[in-house]
């Protein structure tokens, strides 16, 4: 008799996980902006994402690369189940279809500087560079051969910074002293990394700082721009040293809107996307500072999703059911073309001269009311006002990347509450504002095309 119990217990939870198991399969649809009408057979990767009570399965390609003239696609995978949380990194020939694993890790629940998903790539010798900062050594591909490089002499090198002066610079890991140190290299001789000089850094004031780039722009002669996390120097380089001359921003910038991270760097033009509208600035050698501040392209609608091409040339937007593409370089729009009986996901990749995106084809699943939600919708938090928790819903109608941040009334942003892909479905977020003074905030939330913000009110 408890045997029959027990087995009727594990026969209906098995039942309530099949009825709330949904699967959600698609392709990354490949458009040709060189041509008209969309061809919606060209296609380069299958995926499929699985959502379960217990946890999601879900993939997504986030860079396209060539390798001797063979295309790649940089795949993401993650798993959600907590008893078996993992995060998958893999390359896929377009050509044979075929898929190789980077890297397999654990999600790290307090990402780091140079910890990221997206590789840094650079093609040397008939083959290609990939560095994953923190989460690898560096790989070469070569065809479908993978090579590991190696540490020497407690040096590795972790992360490419850029190029200036004809030289590579790398964030090297000394794991005697377990510090970060800039150096010279030479990638030219593929497995190996050849380390040249350690660079040192200094303030305008000619101090020795500890300072590590994520990104380096060139500008003229030996002069570029220095990139650390989400802020922008102008530097000079010289010899073995890196001197900051000054700290960068944009031309009267509006501080409720501009984003450090949305700052992007082409033929020394800085463009960046502040509030709905896209601006580009032009570098002055008289003043050392980007000048003529110009609005490129406004984004009249709150509901958009856009990219940038790896060389930041091009900037692809989808706003109305229409894809745009607009030359940041040329100042003009190249390409517009509808989208709307195409049903998507973020996120959207652009590479002169194709647009990529995540084509959803087919949900299975939902069964026994349990309903996928139609819509993206970000609910008012309740209670509101309140001390010092309250409670903040929204649905994702698809697998998609989600943000929900809380800004003050100057546009700071005091608190990141989710900053990660999500499967569909409900969602219901604590937000705890002990650390917070009274007064009026707004959190917002951005899914893909889906942008809204809303009012909450700390009383203590």
């Amino acid at each position: 008799m408890r045997i029959n119990l027990i087995c009727l217990i594990i026969l209906f939870y098995s039942t309530l996980i099949s009825a709330q198991q949904t699967s959600t399969t698609g392709n990354l649809l490949r458009i040709d902006l060189t041509k008209t009408p969309i061809n919606s057979n060209d296609t380069l990767w299958q995926w499929m994402d699985i959502n379960t009570p217990n946890g999601s399965i879900y993939q997504s390609c986030d860079e396209t690369i060539y390798i001797n003239n063979t295309k790649y696609l940089s795949i993401q995978k993650s798993n959600t189940d907590p008893w078996n949380s993992k995060n998958y990194t893999y390359l896929y020939n377009c050509s044979t279809k075929s898929t190789r694993e980077m890297i397999e890790d654990y999600p790290l629940f307090d990402p780091q500087t140079l910890f990221y998903y997206t590789p840094v790539t650079q093609s040397a010798n008939n083959g290609m560079w990939f560095f994953y900062g923190l989460r690898r050594s560096p790989v070469f591909v070569r065809g479908d051969t993978i090579y590991t490089t190696v540490s020497l002499n407690n040096l590795s090198p972790i992360h490419l910074c850029g190029k200036i002066m004809d030289k590579y610079l790398v964030v090297v890991l000394e794991s005697n002293t377990n510090d970060w140190s800039l150096y010279t290299a030479d990638l030219n001789n593929p497995p190996g990394i050849l380390l040249r000089n350690k660079i040192v850094v200094q303030d305008s004031t000619g101090v020795t700082i500890p300072s590590i780039a994520t990104e380096i722009y060139p500008l003229r002669d030996s002069m570029f721009v220095y990139k650390f996390e989400n802020y922008l120097f102008l530097a000079v380089f010289s010899g073995d040293k890196i001197k900051i001359i000054k700290t960068i921003t944009p031309q009267n910038p509006n501080p409720t809107q501009y984003n450090f991270r949305q700052w992007h760097i082409a033929d020394e033009n800085l463009i960046y996307v502040e509030g709905n509208k896209l601006f580009i600035e032009k570098f002055d050698y008289n003043s050392n500072s980007f000048q003529g501040k110009s609005l490129l392209r406004n984004l009249t609608s709150s509901y958009y999703t856009y990219s940038y091409s790896s060389d930041n040339h091009y900037f692809a937007y989808i706003i109305n059911d229409s894809l745009v593409v607009f030359s940041a370089i040329d100042q003009k729009e190249i390409y517009r073309n509808s989208i709307k009986s195409i049903k998507y996901i973020y996120p959207l990749l652009i590479e002169w001269p194709y647009a990529y995106i995540h084509q959803i084809k087919n949900i299975t699943g939902i069964e026994n009311g349990n309903k996928i939600p139609s819509e993206f919708c970000l609910s008012q938090n309740y209670p509101n006002p309140f001390n010092p928790t309250t409670a903040i819903s929204f649905q994702l109608p698809a697998y998609s990347h989600v943000s929900l941040k809380v800004f003050d009334v100057l546009g700071r942003e005091v608190a990141t509450l989710v900053n990660e892909y999500k499967p569909a479905g409900n969602y219901r977020i604590q937000f705890n504002a002990s650390k917070l003074v009274s007064g009026v905030y707004f959190y917002r939330m951005e899914s893909g095309t889906f942008s809204q913000t809303k009012k909450l009110v700390v009383l203590k």
